[in-house]
């Protein structure tokens, strides 16, 4: 095949990513808009407050005071705290942000095809497999939009390849590199947890072999359990903080019916799937991999039960959280594609092996348009015009900074995430929705500090006492308009 000669090149990995940057260049520039700006500005609005700020790592800190001194400790802060330092030598610039997640991705496709060279000892099928993860339309959304679940992901997969090589190599170094990794990626967000299956079926298998060292397998695994129990505290004392959390209780807060159940599994597999999560030029890979291992199933069981166990364990996860998923929560599918993209590799190998001419040209053809197929399938999320919120706290956020005094704490609707209008304020404050705010509600937030009343009014109005309360407002912008609170109205 042609792609093989491509494959076969040392140094293959600079070329997706050079391309991926090429593709992304223009979004570099622009402020976090488009699908899942909810989860971007909670997550960049908790490093610029640790750039700017003098907290510690154990307390993470969000612009909306509606939370006890502005604190909300959610998954261990790591990443957020580790960009922080960079905008603190450099000065606060998002661009930071975005070359270091586009960084981590990187360093994902460095590992991911590590892991693969680990697992096959053939360089073509590892470069293959870090092309088509490059190419995944979900990673090629999420590598540059910040979020935990980029470092999480990364830490794992690392913390898979370390694995494996204690598996092949049996030295301890390599499986507490490994475990450390995992246990990082688990303390970076919750549901990481499950990876930890894999080093731990790794020495059950180990120690049931006849030529091994048992007592330095039960040691390791006394390790194992110590690690764990760090980032395992950070949750025991969080969780509590976090409320009737969905993710949590994920199927045991159900609110929505066994149909509605049936349509999210049939999006996720019809469309999601072969679409967003591996790529329609993939799925040709993808299902000759599962042939390909069903096929070979037998020969290499030990090879396989790590990695089918954790991708059991993983299902197991999102049947769970199915109605916290639901179809708009992709990110929450990072852990699955590690174990799409290794089936996929399977295929290539399948299709590598194979005499059939046609079925060659097919695979090579669909190698070629992965990156056109990402790009169509995820350039409309970054859409300035449609940002996902309203769209003047885009275009006029020079002149908004500008007339609000810094110090400034506002109370902003209608805003039903809490983090955006802030983030794009830049200011502290609170935030209401479907127009649930009353007098009473101002004068409360008024008598903690609040001088600022900003109303999005396109959708809805204010009601005619806030109106009478509020006064003449001070400034217009598109939606947006400004009241100044003035202390002890009658």
């Amino acid at each position: 095949m042609l792609i093989e000669g491509i494959l076969s090149k040392r140094y293959f990995i600079v070329f997706p990513l050079l391309l991926s940057l090429l593709l992304h260049w223009n979004i570099f520039s622009y402020d976090l808009i488009g699908f899942h700006v909810w989860r971007q500005t909670q997550t960049e609005t908790v490093t610029r407050n640790f750039a700017t700020g003098k907290n510690s790592i154990l307390n993470p800190t969000i612009n909306n005071l509606q939370f006890k001194d502005g604190i909300q400790r959610m998954e261990f802060p790591l990443m957020q705290w580790c960009f922080s330092k960079f905008h603190k030598v450099f000065g606060y610039h998002l661009l930071i942000s975005r070359i270091l997640t586009f960084s981590l991705g990187a360093l994902l496709l460095l590992f991911f095809r590590n892991l693969i060279f680990t697992i096959t000892k053939n360089r073509i099928a590892a470069n293959f497999g870090c092309w088509i993860y490059c190419w995944s339309p979900l990673f090629y959304y999420y590598c540059l939009n910040p979020l935990p679940d980029n470092l999480a992901i990364l830490c794992c997969i690392a913390g898979l390849y370390f694995t494996q090589q204690f598996y092949s190599s049996q030295k301890s170094k390599h499986f507490i590199i490994g475990t450390l990794l995992i246990c990082v990626g688990f303390a970076c967000k919750l549901p990481y947890l499950l990876f930890i299956v894999f080093p731990i079926l790794c020495l059950l298998i180990l120690f049931n072999k006849q030529k091994v060292n048992r007592k330095n397998t039960i040691q390791l695994g006394a390790f194992l359990l110590i690690i764990l129990c760090i980032p395992s505290l950070w949750y025991f004392w969080v969780i509590p903080q976090w409320g009737g959390n969905g993710v949590v209780l994920g199927i045991f807060d159900n609110q929505i019916s066994l149909t509605k159940i049936k349509e999210i599994l049939w999006f996720h597999f019809s469309a999601a799937l072969p679409e967003l999560y591996l790529n329609y030029a993939t799925v040709l890979f993808f299902l000759l991999g599962i042939y390909f291992i069903l096929l070979n199933f037998k020969k290499n069981r030990f090879l396989y039960i790590p990695y089918l166990s954790a991708l059991f364990l993983f299902i197991s996860y999102f049947l769970y959280e199915i109605n916290m998923i639901d179809v708009v929560h992709d990110y929450y599918m990072f852990p699955f594609l590690p174990f799409m993209f290794i089936l996929a590799v399977a295929g290539f190998i399948y299709i590598f092996q194979t005499k059939l001419k046609w079925l060659k040209i097919i695979a090579t053809i669909a190698f070629f348009i992965m990156p056109l197929t990402a790009y169509l399938r995820i350039q409309q999320r970054w859409n300035n015009k449609s940002p996902g919120f309203e769209v003047t706290y885009l275009k006029n956020k020079k002149e908004i900074h500008d007339f609000l005094p810094t110090q400034a704490k506002c109370i902003v609707g209608n805003d039903n995430s809490g983090f955006i209008t802030l983030y794009y304020l830049n200011r502290k404050g609170w935030n209401f929705n479907d127009n649930k705010i009353d007098v009473s509600t101002v004068r409360k937030y008024e008598n903690e500090g609040a001088n600022y009343f900003i109303f999005d009014d396109s959708i809805h109005k204010l009601n005619d006492s806030l109106v009478l309360y509020l006064g003449v407002p001070q400034k217009k912008v598109g939606n947006l308009t400004f009241f100044q609170i003035t202390k002890n109205k009658k």
